[in-house]
């Protein structure tokens, strides 16, 4: 279990939950409250690349 913090709220998340997302070109974490449109694009850099640690 890694605590990571969002990138809008700085709310702590567990990494290993499933509504937990990373942006795969930016790095940033978001929380299940936090994620871009369709739960895939990141807030930051726009782009279509956010996946939890599943790969989903």
């Amino acid at each position: 279990m890694a605590i990571v913090k969002c990138a809008i709220c700085g709310e702590e998340a567990d990494s290993e939950h499933y509504a937990v997302k990373q942006c795969s070109n930016c790095g940033l974490w978001f929380c299940y409250k936090h994620l871009g449109q369709y739960k895939s694009q990141c807030i930051v850099c726009k782009k279509y690349a956010l996946k939890n640690k599943y790969g989903r």
